[in-house]
Protein backbone atom coordinates (compact mmCIF):
# COMPACT_ATOMS: atom_id res chain seq x y z
CA UNK A 1 0.00 0.00 0.00
CA UNK A 2 0.62 3.09 -0.65
CA UNK A 3 2.87 5.67 1.66
CA UNK A 4 1.58 8.60 0.52
CA UNK A 5 -1.19 10.35 2.81
CA UNK A 6 -4.64 10.40 1.51
CA UNK A 7 -5.53 13.04 -0.44
CA UNK A 8 -8.02 15.45 1.48
CA UNK A 9 -11.75 15.84 0.03
CA UNK A 10 -11.89 19.08 -1.71
CA UNK A 11 -15.05 19.74 0.60
CA UNK A 12 -13.53 18.76 3.66
CA UNK A 13 -10.51 21.10 3.10
CA UNK A 14 -13.31 23.44 2.24
CA UNK A 15 -14.81 23.07 5.38
CA UNK A 16 -11.93 22.58 8.21
CA UNK A 17 -11.17 25.99 8.20
CA UNK A 18 -14.37 27.28 9.54
CA UNK A 19 -14.81 24.82 12.05
CA UNK A 20 -11.58 25.81 13.33
CA UNK A 21 -12.43 29.21 13.33
CA UNK A 22 -15.67 28.24 14.87
CA UNK A 23 -14.16 25.97 17.76
CA UNK A 24 -11.82 29.31 17.83
CA UNK A 25 -14.11 31.94 18.75
CA UNK A 26 -15.74 29.47 20.70
CA UNK A 27 -12.85 28.53 22.89
CA UNK A 28 -12.28 32.25 23.19
CA UNK A 29 -16.46 32.73 24.14
CA UNK A 30 -15.61 30.15 26.89
CA UNK A 31 -12.85 31.58 28.34
CA UNK A 32 -14.07 35.22 28.21
CA UNK A 33 -17.12 34.16 29.46
CA UNK A 34 -14.89 32.35 32.85
CA UNK A 35 -14.04 35.71 33.55
CA UNK A 36 -16.64 38.11 32.45
CA UNK A 37 -19.60 36.79 31.22
CA UNK A 38 -23.11 37.12 32.53
CA UNK A 39 -23.13 33.89 34.65
CA UNK A 40 -20.31 34.52 37.36
CA UNK A 41 -21.61 38.19 38.81
CA UNK A 42 -25.41 36.68 39.95
CA UNK A 43 -23.26 34.10 41.60
CA UNK A 44 -22.16 36.43 43.49
CA UNK A 45 -24.86 37.98 44.30
CA UNK A 46 -26.73 34.98 45.12
CA UNK A 47 -23.81 34.31 47.64
CA UNK A 48 -23.56 37.64 48.97
CA UNK A 49 -27.81 37.67 49.70
CA UNK A 50 -27.18 34.06 51.18
CA UNK A 51 -24.81 35.46 53.22
CA UNK A 52 -26.64 38.07 54.99
CA UNK A 53 -29.75 35.89 55.00
CA UNK A 54 -27.30 34.16 57.26
CA UNK A 55 -26.18 37.22 59.40
CA UNK A 56 -29.79 37.80 59.87
CA UNK A 57 -30.73 34.57 61.51
CA UNK A 58 -28.09 34.44 63.93
CA UNK A 59 -28.96 38.25 64.53
CA UNK A 60 -32.17 37.14 65.14
CA UNK A 61 -31.38 33.73 67.48
CA UNK A 62 -29.12 36.44 69.16
CA UNK A 63 -31.89 38.48 70.44
CA UNK A 64 -34.31 35.97 70.81
CA UNK A 65 -31.38 34.10 73.35
CA UNK A 66 -30.92 37.65 75.23
CA UNK A 67 -35.34 38.16 75.55
CA UNK A 68 -35.20 34.59 76.79
CA UNK A 69 -32.56 35.31 79.22
CA UNK A 70 -34.13 38.51 80.58
CA UNK A 71 -37.53 36.79 80.64
CA UNK A 72 -35.90 34.49 82.65
CA UNK A 73 -34.07 36.23 84.86
CA UNK A 74 -37.24 38.50 85.22
CA UNK A 75 -39.31 36.03 86.58
CA UNK A 76 -36.73 34.49 89.19
CA UNK A 77 -36.26 38.12 90.51
CA UNK A 78 -39.88 38.47 90.80
CA UNK A 79 -40.64 34.73 92.31
CA UNK A 80 -37.45 35.71 94.84
CA UNK A 81 -38.89 38.80 95.78
CA UNK A 82 -42.24 37.20 96.44
CA UNK A 83 -40.85 34.40 97.99
CA UNK A 84 -39.16 36.99 100.48
CA UNK A 85 -42.13 39.23 101.32
CA UNK A 86 -43.76 36.26 102.08
CA UNK A 87 -41.13 35.01 104.68
CA UNK A 88 -39.96 37.69 106.42
CA UNK A 89 -41.29 38.60 109.50
CA UNK A 90 -44.20 41.46 109.77
CA UNK A 91 -43.48 44.63 111.03
CA UNK A 92 -43.52 44.57 114.52
CA UNK A 93 -46.93 47.28 115.56
CA UNK A 94 -46.02 50.94 116.72
CA UNK A 95 -44.95 51.14 120.09
CA UNK A 96 -48.23 52.88 122.03
CA UNK A 97 -47.33 56.03 124.16
CA UNK A 98 -48.80 56.21 127.77
CA UNK A 99 -48.86 58.05 130.89
CA UNK A 100 -47.24 56.56 133.87
CA UNK A 101 -51.12 56.60 135.20
CA UNK A 102 -52.11 54.19 132.42
CA UNK A 103 -49.51 52.01 132.55
CA UNK A 104 -49.81 51.04 136.25
CA UNK A 105 -53.98 50.75 135.27
CA UNK A 106 -53.03 48.66 132.43
CA UNK A 107 -54.65 45.00 132.83
CA UNK A 108 -51.62 42.66 133.75
CA UNK A 109 -50.35 40.40 130.74
CA UNK A 110 -48.05 37.27 130.71
CA UNK A 111 -46.43 38.48 128.58
CA UNK A 112 -44.17 41.84 127.69
CA UNK A 113 -45.33 44.86 127.45
CA UNK A 114 -43.90 48.03 125.73
CA UNK A 115 -45.16 51.48 126.17
CA UNK A 116 -43.34 55.11 124.71
CA UNK A 117 -43.58 57.60 127.98
CA UNK A 118 -45.78 60.15 126.58
CA UNK A 119 -44.65 63.46 127.78
CA UNK A 120 -40.83 61.92 126.54
CA UNK A 121 -41.39 58.94 124.06
CA UNK A 122 -37.58 58.87 123.89
CA UNK A 123 -38.18 57.19 126.99
CA UNK A 124 -39.00 53.60 126.31
CA UNK A 125 -40.67 51.49 128.92
CA UNK A 126 -40.74 47.89 129.47
CA UNK A 127 -43.27 45.83 131.63
CA UNK A 128 -42.15 42.24 132.22
CA UNK A 129 -44.85 39.74 133.64
CA UNK A 130 -42.61 39.04 136.69
CA UNK A 131 -39.92 40.12 138.19
CA UNK A 132 -38.08 36.43 137.10
CA UNK A 133 -38.99 37.09 133.39
CA UNK A 134 -37.18 40.72 133.87
CA UNK A 135 -33.81 39.16 136.17
CA UNK A 136 -33.12 36.63 133.34
CA UNK A 137 -33.43 39.19 130.35
CA UNK A 138 -31.85 42.31 132.20
CA UNK A 139 -29.41 41.08 135.00
CA UNK A 140 -26.58 40.20 132.76
CA UNK A 141 -26.45 43.99 131.55
CA UNK A 142 -26.97 44.82 134.91
CA UNK A 143 -23.47 43.11 135.93
CA UNK A 144 -22.05 44.70 133.15
CA UNK A 145 -22.76 48.08 133.44
CA UNK A 146 -23.60 49.21 137.08
CA UNK A 147 -22.78 46.43 139.67
CA UNK A 148 -19.35 47.26 141.65
CA UNK A 149 -18.49 43.53 141.17
CA UNK A 150 -18.94 43.15 137.64
CA UNK A 151 -16.08 43.42 134.79
CA UNK A 152 -16.27 45.98 132.31
CA UNK A 153 -14.47 44.31 129.96
CA UNK A 154 -16.00 41.18 129.40
CA UNK A 155 -19.99 39.79 130.30
CA UNK A 156 -20.50 36.84 132.87
CA UNK A 157 -21.78 33.74 132.12
CA UNK A 158 -24.44 31.72 133.74
CA UNK A 159 -21.95 30.58 136.58
CA UNK A 160 -20.45 33.81 137.43
CA UNK A 161 -23.81 35.24 137.36
CA UNK A 162 -24.98 32.61 139.63
CA UNK A 163 -21.90 33.65 142.00
CA UNK A 164 -22.32 36.91 141.78
CA UNK A 165 -26.14 36.58 142.72
CA UNK A 166 -25.15 34.51 145.46
CA UNK A 167 -22.17 37.01 146.92
CA UNK A 168 -25.12 39.84 146.67
CA UNK A 169 -27.71 37.81 148.68
CA UNK A 170 -29.76 37.58 145.98
CA UNK A 171 -31.82 35.33 143.59
CA UNK A 172 -32.61 36.22 139.96
CA UNK A 173 -35.50 37.96 140.54
CA UNK A 174 -34.49 39.86 143.59
CA UNK A 175 -31.37 41.60 141.91
CA UNK A 176 -33.30 44.53 140.95
CA UNK A 177 -36.32 45.47 140.56
CA UNK A 178 -36.30 47.89 137.61
CA UNK A 179 -33.78 48.90 134.72
CA UNK A 180 -32.60 51.76 133.20
CA UNK A 181 -29.72 52.45 130.98
CA UNK A 182 -29.14 54.53 127.58
CA UNK A 183 -29.60 52.68 124.42
CA UNK A 184 -26.14 53.50 123.87
CA UNK A 185 -25.13 51.08 126.64
CA UNK A 186 -27.70 48.11 125.61
CA UNK A 187 -26.25 48.37 122.20
CA UNK A 188 -22.68 48.09 123.71
CA UNK A 189 -23.94 45.12 125.76
CA UNK A 190 -24.55 43.36 122.77
CA UNK A 191 -21.47 44.39 120.77
CA UNK A 192 -19.52 42.84 123.84
CA UNK A 193 -21.47 39.78 123.62
CA UNK A 194 -20.74 39.55 119.87
CA UNK A 195 -17.07 40.57 120.34
CA UNK A 196 -16.12 37.87 123.07
CA UNK A 197 -18.99 35.21 121.92
CA UNK A 198 -20.62 35.26 125.36
CA UNK A 199 -23.91 32.85 125.08
CA UNK A 200 -26.92 34.64 125.22
CA UNK A 201 -29.95 33.29 126.63
CA UNK A 202 -33.16 33.28 125.32
CA UNK A 203 -35.07 36.19 126.60
CA UNK A 204 -31.57 38.59 126.34
CA UNK A 205 -31.58 37.50 122.57
CA UNK A 206 -35.71 38.50 122.27
CA UNK A 207 -34.45 41.94 123.51
CA UNK A 208 -32.24 42.32 121.00
CA UNK A 209 -34.62 41.06 118.20
CA UNK A 210 -37.28 43.24 118.99
CA UNK A 211 -34.88 46.49 119.53
CA UNK A 212 -33.53 45.72 116.06
CA UNK A 213 -36.84 45.43 114.48
CA UNK A 214 -37.98 48.30 115.54
CA UNK A 215 -35.23 50.31 114.49
CA UNK A 216 -33.67 51.65 117.91
CA UNK A 217 -30.76 50.08 117.66
CA UNK A 218 -28.99 48.92 114.69
CA UNK A 219 -25.72 46.43 114.00
CA UNK A 220 -23.25 47.94 111.11
CA UNK A 221 -20.82 46.01 108.81
CA UNK A 222 -18.50 45.41 111.47
CA UNK A 223 -20.85 43.79 113.34
CA UNK A 224 -21.02 45.99 116.67
CA UNK A 225 -24.07 47.75 117.04
CA UNK A 226 -25.18 51.48 117.58
CA UNK A 227 -28.21 53.37 119.23
CA UNK A 228 -29.90 54.84 116.25
CA UNK A 229 -31.43 57.65 118.56
CA UNK A 230 -30.38 59.39 121.77
CA UNK A 231 -33.05 56.99 123.79
CA UNK A 232 -33.55 54.78 127.19
CA UNK A 233 -34.91 51.96 128.22
CA UNK A 234 -36.55 51.75 131.80
CA UNK A 235 -38.35 48.22 132.99
CA UNK A 236 -40.61 47.31 135.83
CA UNK A 237 -42.94 44.29 136.35
CA UNK A 238 -46.41 43.19 137.42
CA UNK A 239 -47.83 42.94 140.92
CA UNK A 240 -46.37 39.17 142.54
CA UNK A 241 -46.53 37.72 145.48
CA UNK A 242 -43.71 36.92 147.50
CA UNK A 243 -42.22 33.04 147.43
CA UNK A 244 -42.43 31.86 150.47
CA UNK A 245 -40.02 28.52 150.29
CA UNK A 246 -36.97 31.66 149.73
CA UNK A 247 -35.36 33.82 151.85
CA UNK A 248 -35.31 36.94 149.64
CA UNK A 249 -38.32 39.11 149.19
CA UNK A 250 -39.73 38.55 145.60
CA UNK A 251 -42.96 40.41 146.41
CA UNK A 252 -44.33 43.63 144.52
CA UNK A 253 -47.08 45.31 145.13
CA UNK A 254 -49.21 48.25 144.22
CA UNK A 255 -47.39 50.85 145.81
CA UNK A 256 -43.88 49.15 145.47
CA UNK A 257 -44.83 48.89 141.50
CA UNK A 258 -45.49 52.65 140.88
CA UNK A 259 -42.42 53.47 143.32
CA UNK A 260 -40.70 51.58 140.53
CA UNK A 261 -41.93 53.00 137.86
CA UNK A 262 -41.74 56.50 138.91
CA UNK A 263 -37.95 55.89 139.92
CA UNK A 264 -37.06 54.35 136.91
CA UNK A 265 -38.53 57.16 134.49
CA UNK A 266 -36.46 59.77 136.30
CA UNK A 267 -33.55 57.83 135.18
CA UNK A 268 -35.25 58.04 131.49
CA UNK A 269 -35.35 61.32 132.38
CA UNK A 270 -31.92 61.66 133.51
CA UNK A 271 -30.60 60.16 130.00
CA UNK A 272 -32.42 62.26 127.41
CA UNK A 273 -33.60 65.20 129.04
CA UNK A 274 -30.61 67.84 128.99
CA UNK A 275 -32.01 70.19 131.25
CA UNK A 276 -33.06 67.44 134.22
CA UNK A 277 -29.49 66.30 133.78
CA UNK A 278 -27.91 69.27 134.08
CA UNK A 279 -29.98 70.25 136.89
CA UNK A 280 -28.90 66.68 139.03
CA UNK A 281 -25.42 67.61 138.22
CA UNK A 282 -25.99 71.19 139.54
CA UNK A 283 -27.74 69.82 142.74
CA UNK A 284 -24.39 67.13 143.31
CA UNK A 285 -21.93 69.75 142.38
CA UNK A 286 -23.09 72.54 144.53
CA UNK A 287 -26.02 71.88 146.52
CA UNK A 288 -24.57 69.29 148.28
CA UNK A 289 -21.80 69.54 151.03
CA UNK A 290 -18.88 66.83 150.83
CA UNK A 291 -20.08 65.19 153.62
CA UNK A 292 -23.77 65.11 151.80
CA UNK A 293 -22.53 63.48 148.67
CA UNK A 294 -20.69 61.10 150.94
CA UNK A 295 -23.45 59.54 152.33
CA UNK A 296 -24.99 59.35 149.15
CA UNK A 297 -22.06 57.12 148.09
CA UNK A 298 -22.21 55.01 151.02
CA UNK A 299 -25.66 54.20 150.95
CA UNK A 300 -25.05 53.60 146.96
CA UNK A 301 -22.47 51.32 147.32
CA UNK A 302 -24.21 49.69 150.43
CA UNK A 303 -26.79 48.35 148.04
CA UNK A 304 -23.66 47.44 145.60
CA UNK A 305 -23.63 50.25 143.20
CA UNK A 306 -20.30 51.22 141.68
CA UNK A 307 -19.61 54.29 143.66
CA UNK A 308 -16.51 54.74 141.51
CA UNK A 309 -19.22 56.01 138.56
CA UNK A 310 -19.71 59.60 139.36
CA UNK A 311 -21.96 59.35 136.56
CA UNK A 312 -23.61 56.29 138.55
CA UNK A 313 -24.00 58.11 141.59
CA UNK A 314 -25.50 61.56 140.87
CA UNK A 315 -28.39 59.87 138.47
CA UNK A 316 -28.87 57.53 141.45
CA UNK A 317 -28.86 60.24 143.89
CA UNK A 318 -31.49 62.45 142.18
CA UNK A 319 -33.83 59.12 141.71
CA UNK A 320 -34.15 57.79 145.49
CA UNK A 321 -34.08 61.53 146.49
CA UNK A 322 -36.77 62.47 144.36
CA UNK A 323 -39.17 59.72 142.83
CA UNK A 324 -38.78 56.71 145.05
CA UNK A 325 -42.32 57.20 147.27
CA UNK A 326 -42.20 53.40 148.85
CA UNK A 327 -40.05 53.90 151.91
CA UNK A 328 -39.40 50.54 152.04
CA UNK A 329 -37.09 51.45 149.36
CA UNK A 330 -35.28 54.78 150.73
CA UNK A 331 -35.95 56.35 153.65
CA UNK A 332 -34.11 59.15 155.86
CA UNK A 333 -32.73 56.36 157.70
CA UNK A 334 -30.56 55.21 154.95
CA UNK A 335 -28.93 58.40 154.98
CA UNK A 336 -28.57 58.84 159.04
CA UNK A 337 -30.24 61.67 159.01
CA UNK A 338 -34.23 62.95 160.08
CA UNK A 339 -36.97 62.66 157.94
CA UNK A 340 -36.87 67.12 158.33
CA UNK A 341 -33.00 67.00 157.07
CA UNK A 342 -34.42 64.85 153.78
CA UNK A 343 -37.35 66.96 152.98
CA UNK A 344 -35.01 69.88 153.11
CA UNK A 345 -32.21 67.87 150.36
CA UNK A 346 -35.70 67.69 148.48
CA UNK A 347 -36.87 71.29 148.33
CA UNK A 348 -32.55 72.27 147.60
CA UNK A 349 -32.99 70.17 144.71
CA UNK A 350 -36.11 71.46 143.65
CA UNK A 351 -34.60 75.37 143.55
CA UNK A 352 -31.66 73.88 141.98
CA UNK A 353 -31.23 75.90 138.91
Amino acid sequence: PSTEPAALDPTAALLAPRRRQRSGHSHRSSGKGSGSGNGAPSRARASSSSSSSRKRRSRTRMIVTLLASIGTALVILVVGLAVWLWQRPAPPSPIPAGTPEQMLAAQPTADWRWWRLESNTAILVLEFPSLLEQGTTMNRMAAYLEKRAGPRDRLLDDREMAELLKRSNDNVSTFYQGHDYTMDRVARFYTLADSTRTVLNGQELRLREALVRWGIIKQEVDRSYHSTAERALVSFTAVQADDPKTPEDEGIDARRRESVLRHELSHGEFFTNGDYRQQAWDFWRRSLTDNERQRFRRYLASVDYDAGNEELMVNETQAVLMHTPDTRAFSATDLGITDAELERLRERFRTTR
